[in-house]
């Protein structure tokens, strides 16, 4: 592979190394580059994009950490080759949360200011009357949709959003909230996760194609930025014959 195959990076406002990021992403997303795949060197990319070499670690590190890519130490940098996953998905870890949206097609159902639910509204600090941006998010296997994603975002994340095109970006980035850091160049340290079983209400049900009051994993979810600040307010509910919470508990 060349450097150069990668395109010229977008004059968007995001820090360059989140540029770099959506560029690389992008080329390996739409040319469906084989797992195994060389990358070119940090020097050739790092000339490439006209940038340093500290800039291209740091790409190279948030690609390796969401799960794209595999750095080895001596041999180089290589497509990250993706095993078969089961029927069944698991909830355990951000690996699983970005391995989900790896092996799944994203189907945009809404985005933009809406009228924002109190859990949402509490979590984002925002007035009984206060808007977020939402995104909606449906997730399909094999055209079997089994996860519904309810996000919701402060209006100083939400303005940003609203100016872009959300389905090409959601079509390049799989990861909402890899989307948000293109955009807006802030980053997420921390995700507070909870997950309660419920009853599918009836546009949860006709989303997921499953009957009004099935059993469904709600996953709540909170994005944090290092200061704290909640980033993203999200709910997911998943189809229980899908999905399982699997963690591995170790004595010492």
């Amino acid at each position: 592979m060349d450097a150069r195959d990668f395109g010229q990076m977008s004059n968007d406002p995001a820090p360059l190394y989140h540029r770099i990021v959506a560029q690389i992403r992008k080329h390996i997303s739409e040319h469906k580059v084989p797992p195994g795949t060389k990358l070119p060197s940090e020097e050739e990319l790092a000339r490439h994009f006209g940038v340093s070499s500290i800039t291209i670690r740091a790409a190279l590190k948030e690609l390796a950490d969401s799960g794209l890519i595999d750095r080895r130490q001596g041999r180089g940098t290589f497509v990250r080759d993706v095993l078969p996953r089961a029927t069944e998905w698991s909830l355990g870890s951000v690996e699983d949360i970005v391995m989900t949206s790896r092996l799944s097609q994203a189907v945009l159902v809404r985005h933009g200011y809406s009228r924002t639910p109190a859990w949402a509204r509490a979590a984002l600090s925002l007035p009984n009357n206060g808007r977020a941006f939402n995104l909606q998010v449906i997730r399909k296997k094999e055209g079997k949709p089994f996860m519904l994603t309810d996000g919701y975002f402060p209006p100083s994340i939400g303005d940003r959003l609203a100016a872009v095109d959300m389905a090409e970006a959601l079509n390049r980035n799989r990861l909402l909230i890899g989307i948000v850091e293109e955009v807006t160049g802030e980053r997420y340290t921390e995700i507070r996760q909870t997950i309660v079983a419920d009853l599918a209400t009836a546009d949860v049900a006709k989303k997921l194609g499953i009957d009004p009051g099935t059993p469904v994993l709600v996953v709540k979810r909170l994005s944090c930025a290092e200061d704290g600040r909640i980033l993203q307010a999200g709910r997911s509910y998943c189809r229980t014959t899908d999905f399982a919470f699997s963690i591995h508990l170790k004595r010492v």
